[in-house]
């Protein structure tokens, strides 16, 4: 049984009405008939009902006030309009404003009555469960115009979560459009984008930006297509807008992190190509540097042959310094620490510099004399110092000039306090700066201390790459970072180390007297893929009575000391070589010849070599060869296998 709410002041219509309704026996009502609008309010708020006949002409109402207050309360119940032929007009305005359907006084008959009442209940129940699942979609739907305003004519609830406002807010604004959401910067891109989909009858997917209205400022995927028929102007457009802020800021995240390890990747393949360059220009720099000693010391000291060999022996140890660079560049030094002049190293550092941050830029370096020492690790200094380089002038003009000032900074309680400093004396500053036409001089603002957020620990941001590499490296030499800015960028990098102690007898220039190299007896296996440097060994060892046996790699070697079991004293082998590298070799020759001396070389010393055992670096020359040659005969057997394991 339907429960029907006649809302009708005329008795006659209302009895018509009724009598209609009760002419089909398959139709079973009940109706409720009221006269006053106010008396339709208390049945509608007392009991539910299936629907709603309303006269819109009624003695407490006006024209559509009836229907807008009817419509909270009806619910679930469609109203269906009662109306003379002469509103008509009235009748087609009050569907626009929710009415469900409209029937006209003195025209209609019990079937056409009940065939609306039954046709408006279901389409309400469908409208019910649409609105129900457009309420559960995690977006905005919308329907709006088709032009570059974009009225808004329909959206369902979540657009105030998104935008701000209300849609009653938004649509009873006159002037505002959709469009003016949209951020000024995406404007006119989407538009052009949606309105020419719309145009050639394609559906739309955009991503841009919208202003809340308290400001903040979302990122929206919009997906639409136009519908209707355009009769001579665009069809509206129905759609639905999904905020991806979220999603937004993590996909940037994720470029942002490949990116970065696309990055790491160059820098990582960068240093591994630099080392790999490093070494096989060491084989030959330890070749010419090697042969130019011989030449230099078989030649007269007043021919111009001499001199001229001099020069390139004096090239050689240029190119020698140029490799050491190569290896900083690609974190291969050792961790061993010495006493350091920052003065020099940086000097010995220039022309690298300018080939890092482009050999056109003005490099000035300013140096204080009276600088002191520092301790710490040539290479992993010199690393810290091309990043802070290369990060200070990245993306500056040409015009930008690079300056490095050296200077000692005497820290007392107010300067540790205020900076964060773990200790107070003389601190040896390293201050790497861009100057500009803008800023000509140094900054006078105090350094902050550069941290890292926790993100960035193990990856950089575009503008800071290789900082964390850098904060590592000062933290070991127990040192600090300091940054300066101006308006927009960093202007200024300042690395600050403890002024090293230095004991009153290293200081003392006293000539101790070294015992003279002997020569030897001993049969030296020399083992090295690179043949010149084999040569250069065989020639500097045999001319001071050695027995020298070549191999050209582990396999050759290892056949080799079987031919002479008993024969070999001592093992000179390259670190790095095709097939089993040197330490691998060593440590087979160990478990087979207990006895045997071992001397390994290489560009740089390997993490396995602890303490202060034999270690040959290229490139070398005759006397540091023969001395490591005889310390190593002197150290004595390489000992148990296990002592050399990784």
């Amino acid at each position: 049984m339907k429960r029907v709410l006649l809302v009708e002041d005329n008795f006659g219509d209302a009895r018509l009405a009724q009598e209609m309704l009760s002419e089909s026996p398959e139709f079973e009502v009940h109706v409720t008939c009221v006269g006053r609008l106010n008396q339709a309010i208390e049945a509608l708020t007392d009991q539910s009902f299936d629907v709603v006949l309303l006269d819109l002409s009624l003695p407490d109402s006006n024209k559509l006030e009836g229907l807008q207050r009817l419509q909270p309360l009806s619910k679930e119940a469609p109203i269906i309009v009662l109306t003379g032929l002469n509103d008509k007009a009235q009748a087609l305005e009050a569907l626009k404003h929710g009415a469900q359907d409209y029937l006209l006084k003195g025209t209609m008959n019990s079937d056409a009555l009940i065939r609306v009442i039954q046709y408006s209940i279901e389409r309400k129940a469908s409208d019910a469960r649409y609105r129900s699942l457009v309420a559960n979609i995690p977006g905005v739907v919308y329907r709006c115009q088709s032009d570059k305003r974009g009225a808004l004519l329909f959206a369902s609830l979540p657009f105030e979560r998104l935008t701000g406002y209300s849609i009653n807010e938004f649509m009873a604004k006159t002037s505002a459009g959709y469009s003016d959401l949209i951020h000024p910067e995406d404007r006119e891109r989407t538009m052009c984008m949606v309105l020419g989909a719309v145009t050639r009858k394609q559906p739309y997917s955009i991503e841009y930006r919208i202003r809340r209205k308290d400001g903040q400022i979302r990122w929206i995927f919009d997906r639409g297509q136009g519908v209707g028929p355009a009769r001579g102007a665009l069809p509206n457009r129905d759609g639905v807008l999904f905020d991806i802020t979220e999603q937004h800021a993590m996909e940037e995240k994720f470029s942002k992190a490949d990116q970065q390890l696309r990055r790491a990747e160059q820098f990582a393949a960068m240093g591994n190509l630099a080392c790999g360059v490093a070494h096989d220009f060491n084989n030959l720099i330890t070749a010419i540097n090697g042969f130019a000693d011989l030449v230099v010391h078989d030649l007269p000291a007043d021919t111009r042959a001499h001199s001229r060999m001099l020069q390139i022996r004096k090239a050689g140890q240029r190119a020698t310094a140029i490799t050491q660079h190569l290896l900083a560049l690609g974190r291969t030094t050792t961790k061993d620490s010495e006493l350091l002049d920052m003065n020099l190293l940086l000097a010995d550092m220039e022309r690298m510099i300018r080939l890092v941050i482009g050999i056109r830029r003005e490099v000035t370096i300013v140096s204080n004399p009276f600088l002191g020492r520092v301790k710490g690790n040539h290479g992993e200094l010199e690393q810290a110092l091309l990043i802070l380089a290369m990060n200070i002038i990245r993306g500056r003009g040409a015009d930008v000039q690079l300056q490095i000032e050296t200077r000692i900074w005497n820290v007392n309680g107010k300067d540790s306090d205020a900076m964060g400093l773990a200790r107070r004396g003389p601190f040896l500053a390293v201050v790497i700066r861009a100057l500009s036409p803008e800023y000509p001089t140094p900054m006078s603002s105090v350094p902050q201390c550069l941290v890292l957020p926790e993100n960035e620990a193990v990856g950089e941001d575009e503008e800071r790459f290789g900082m964390a590499a850098v904060l590592r490296i000062v933290t070991e030499h127990q040192g600090h970072c300091f940054v300066s800015q101006n308006e927009t960028e960093v202007s200024e990098y300042t690395l600050v180390f403890p002024v090293a102690h230095i004991a009153q007898d290293l200081l003392a220039f006293n000539h101790t007297t070294e015992s003279p190299l002997r020569s030897g007896s001993e049969t030296v296996l020399v083992v090295d893929d690179e043949d010149t440097v084999r040569s250069l060994i065989r020639e500097l060892l045999e001319a001071n009575g050695y027995h020298v046996l070549e191999a050209s790699d582990g396999a050759q070697a290892l056949r080799m000391s079987e031919e002479h079991k008993d024969g070999v004293d001592l093992l000179i082998v390259d670190e790095v070589m095709p097939g089993l590298s040197g330490h691998e070799l060593m440590v087979q020759m160990a478990e087979l010849y207990p006895h045997l001396c071992a001397l390994p070389m290489s560009t740089v010393k390997p993490q396995f070599m602890e303490g202060e055992k034999p270690f040959l670096m290229k490139p070398f020359t005759a006397d540091i060869l023969l001395k490591r040659v005889d310390e190593a005969l002197q150290d004595g057997p390489i000992g148990h296998a296990a002592a050399l394991r990784l």
